[in-house]
């Protein structure tokens, strides 16, 4: 809703001098929204991302350490309440896009429709890519990543394969968890429970005490700034979506030989470097999976690449191309 409609509410709310507190829209008990509305205000900040959905993150933290395949470790998260019985909201990306599209709206004055968000989800996770994944001292995360540089922003929602050196590797089970990078402060992680009843009741706590103790009904969440910045959401201005990262690409084949060679071809073709090809031993040589990673490479040009190597007959399903942190 705050996602949809948030600079109309901001408006609203403005005009009408209401308070208005969505601190319970984004990461659930972490007191996000009040970070970066008041501790960093200050400060420039540079890149924001995040674990935003705790539903996506305990089926892949269960995945990972149980050994449990994708619809195993979802059967597990809704005996226990942590998913829905339509779990599709998480599994897609859309529930941690639509709170993308509102740390992004705070973090870099720039409102944007969750829809030009591009966002995948975890629905082609399988148990091997968790395995692939140790192998390169990594694991996977679903994240909302956000970055602006010369004033254009870059957001994205997909997996990551993201190595065991950085924190957000370390955030597991139901827990969120988002990092900011300020041109002055540097990095901080702020981590804690992204859902559940109590949690959400403090953020929603929070906000009612924040509206009877603000020196004016308005309250900072609704400042001039921000107001600018929700009304600034109808130029909807273009993402950036050429980032460049190392990917991580696990094919899914039926064996045969010169495959290593024509997967070769094409990314030479693009001037995509190959950092690494992995396989491990397969019982089923009808549906082998493999990975090759590759250096750094801006996304619309491995997403070209991924697209004309799905061609090929020996695939048994197309490619995934996971972006990777480092």
């Amino acid at each position: 809703l705050v996602a949809e409609h948030g600079p109309d509410y901001i408006d609203l709310a403005f005009r009408s001098g209401a308070f208005f507190g969505f601190e319970a829209a984004v990461a659930g008990g972490i007191p996000i929204v009040r970070i970066l509305q008041q501790s960093l205000a200050v400060d420039s900040i540079e890149e924001v991302r995040g674990i935003l959905n705790g539903t996506c993150n305990f089926i892949l933290s269960g995945m990972a350490e149980h050994r449990l395949q994708r619809a195993d470790a979802l059967r597990e998260a809704q005996a226990l309440g942590y998913a829905e019985s339509n779990p599709e909201m998480d599994l897609s990306g859309r529930d941690t896009r639509d709170k993308l599209a509102i740390l992004g709206a705070l973090a870099f004055g720039q409102w944007i429709s969750p829809e030009s968000i591009p966002t995948k989800g975890i629905q082609e996770i399988d148990l091997v890519d968790l395995l692939y994944a140790e192998r390169l001292d990594s694991t996977i995360r679903l994240l909302g990543t956000g970055r602006k540089t010369d004033g254009r922003v870059r957001l994205r929602v997909s997996p990551y394969v993201v190595n065991r050196s950085l924190p957000l590797a370390h955030v597991s089970g139901v827990l969120n968890a988002v990092e900011t990078v300020g041109r002055r402060g540097g990095s901080f992680l702020f981590s804690g429970p992204g859902a559940g009843g109590d949690p959400t009741a403090v953020s929603v706590a929070a906000d009612i005490l924040q509206a009877v103790s603000a020196d004016s009904p308005v309250g900072s969440w609704n400042s001039a700034s921000l107001r600018a910045r929700a009304k600034s959401a109808g130029a909807k201005q273009p993402l950036d979506p050429d980032d460049a990262l190392p990917f991580y690409l696990r094919f899914t084949v039926r064996d045969e030989p010169g495959i290593i060679a024509s997967l070769a071809r094409i990314l030479a073709s693009r001037n995509i470097n190959i950092d690494s090809v992995l396989q491990k031993p397969w019982p089923d040589k009808s549906n082998l999976p493999f990975i090759i990673t590759v250096e750094a490479t801006p996304f619309t040009t491995m997403e070209k690449a991924a697209a004309e190597m799905a061609s090929f007959p020996f695939n048994r399903k197309p490619p995934l191309l996971l972006p990777i942190l480092v």
